[in-house]
């Protein structure tokens, strides 16, 4: 009985599979906003999947008020965390392997999540999510080359959301291929 039920789970599980891979359509350039967020989500994964959880050296930097850790991989900067003086992390930076691509995650100091930006040549791209710590408020959209574009969305502390449309999100098909 179990194996019937594995069997059966493998075989719907490869059709899905195939009908998804086979549309493809969340990588084709002409479907705007869609194509954004699959660009940010693969390269988020690829980051994150080349930075690795190991390094064989580290540089630590003591400043006043933080320190900032760099983890290293053969002499390329895979991860850097900067905590404050409390030992709180603030934010969290991992790097593909050419260092050109940057994924950025900080913190609030009550630990709760800040923003998270994918950087090319450390300059803002692709979707971008941040969070102010002091006012309650949430916002999210589309950066390319620094610049905010398409529709952003704001969501104030009592609730309310305003959306915003910066326009030029054509923009968007344009967006630094990953390496």
């Amino acid at each position: 009985m179990l194996l019937s039920f594995f069997i059966v789970f493998a075989i719907v599980s490869n059709k899905i599979s195939a009908q998804h891979k086979s549309s493809r359509s969340y990588l084709r350039p002409d479907s705007s906003h869609l194509s954004g967020i699959s660009w940010h989500e693969i390269v988020r994964r690829l980051i994150l999947l080349n930075s690795g959880e190991f390094s064989d050296s580290t540089i630590v930097k003591v400043n006043s008020d933080s320190v900032i850790i760099n983890y290293f991989d053969e002499r390329n900067l895979v991860r850097s965390r900067m905590m404050d003086q409390h030992s709180r992390v603030i934010s969290e930076s991992r790097f593909s392997q050419s260092g050109e691509f940057e994924l950025r995650i900080s913190w609030c100091i009550d630990g709760c999540f800040k923003a998270e930006h994918i950087l090319y040549k450390g300059r803002l791209f692709g979707l971008s999510y941040e969070w102010n710590c002091k006012k309650k408020e949430y916002e999210f959209g589309f950066y390319f080359d620094n610049k905010r574009i398409g529709v952003w969305t704001f969501m104030t502390s009592d609730g309310s959301i305003i959306k915003s449309n910066y326009g030029d999100v054509d923009l968007i098909k344009f967006l630094p291929e990953y390496h």
